[in-house]
C-alpha cells in the first residue's frame, strides 16, 4: 500500500474508511462528505455522488475494454465535478476493489452502530 496515501495530510475531521492499492476514501462526519484519493488525486463526493461514481465503475463493459478492436481506456465524467477521468483497466479494476471495499466497511460500520445503540436502550 503507497504510504502517502495514508499519511498524506488531510483536515482534521476525516477518517480512513478504506484503503488499496493506489486509493483510499476517507470520511468526514463534520462535513458529511468523502474523500477520495487516487493516484495522488482527491476528489470530495457526497455519499450520492460517491454511489453514483460507483455506479459508472461498475458498468463499464470490461469485456469491450479487453476486446482489440476498442481503445483500453474509459472516459468518465461525473455530475458536479469539474473534472473528466480517463480510466485504464487497473483503474477500473482498482476503483471496483476500493468502492466495494468501502461500501462494505460503511455497512459493516452501520451494523455495528445498530447493534451497539439497540443493547444500550
Amino acid at each position: 500500500m503507497s504510504k502517502d496515501i495514508l499519511t498524506g495530510e488531510l483536515a482534521e475531521g476525516y477518517e480512513l474508511v478504506y484503503a488499496s492499492g493506489n486509493s483510499s476514501v476517507f470520511q468526514c462526519d463534520d462535513r458529511d462528505i468523502f474523500l477520495l484519493r487516487f493516484f495522488r488525486q482527491e476528489i470530495e463526493l457526497r455519499l450520492c455522488e460517491l454511489l453514483a461514481f460507483r455506479r459508472k465503475i461498475r458498468n463499464v463493459n470490461m469485456h469491450d475494454l479487453l476486446s482489440t478492436e476498442n481503445a483500453d481506456m474509459e472516459i468518465v465524467a461525473l455530475p458536479n465535478c469539474d473534472r473528466i477521468f480517463a480510466f485504464t483497466i487497473m483503474d477500473i479494476l482498482e476503483l471496483r476493489e476500493l468502492f466495494d471495499g468501502c461500501l462494505t466497511m460503511l455497512e459493516l460500520n452501520s451494523v455495528i452502530h445498530r447493534h451497539l445503540v439497540r443493547n444500550l436502550v
